[in-house]
């Protein structure tokens, strides 16, 4: 799983390469059990943004995330989301596709 790990951090630009044999990973209670799920279905959806925003923190699309997380309303989601993020052309354009974000 460490590998997977480190093998992500150098695709995402985190780390090097040649940082990644120095780099140890702790913290965690054996195999991580997240999947990469939710990431990959806000790529598909809004492409070069999902990764502009997590360089940024990631705000955006944790709340997104989460949002749906917390409401079974998908109506209530959208409401959120056009509230908080409409301004955004990216956002605005796709947002019957985040309706159906699961």
């Amino acid at each position: 799983m460490d590998k997977a790990l480190l093998d992500f951090l150098v695709r995402s630009g985190e780390i090097s390469e040649a940082q990644k044999s120095s780099v140890k990973i702790t913290g965690k209670d054996g195999e991580l059990k997240a999947n990469m799920g939710s990431y990959i279905r806000l790529k598909e959806i809004l492409g070069e943004f999902v990764d502009e925003d997590l360089a940024k923190g990631g705000g955006v699309c944790e709340n997104i995330i989460l949002w749906h997380t917390l409401n079974t309303d998908k109506n209530i989601v959208v409401d959120l989301i056009e509230r908080n993020y409409g301004r955004i052309p990216v956002i605005k354009e796709h947002i019957k596709q985040l309706k159906g974000l699961s």
